[in-house]
């Protein structure tokens, strides 16, 4: 199977779904982690699972958060923003990496 040129095209499409994800500016990041906001794009629901693991290894150190995008125009999008706000404030008060004590 490795000498299959659509395997060569395959890797090379997803390469460039990942460029594009790690293009997207970060919609919150602090010292312990980062949330991701992608758009509604078909290349962005490809990207996830390739995007994750090429920012954990990256920074390994940090948490990070892949959100889609939220709505489109009018209430529903001011409503999106409400939660991701919500969503990034619990993200950044949660201790990443610290493990509890029993």
């Amino acid at each position: 199977m490795a000498r299959e040129a659509v395997v060569d095209e395959i890797d090379a499409l997803c390469r460039q779904d990942v460029y594009r994800a790690l293009a997207v500016p970060p919609h919150w990041r602090n010292p312990s982690g980062s949330v991701l906001v992608l758009p509604d794009e078909s290349w962005s629901r490809r990207a996830p699972g390739s995007l994750a693991s090429e920012l954990a290894n990256a920074e390994p150190q940090r948490a990070h958060a892949l959100c889609q995008s939220f709505g489109d125009g009018g209430r529903a999008r001011a409503a999106g923003a409400t939660e991701l706000d919500g969503f990034g404030a619990a993200f950044s008060a949660t201790a990443w990496g610290i493990a509890e004590a029993d």
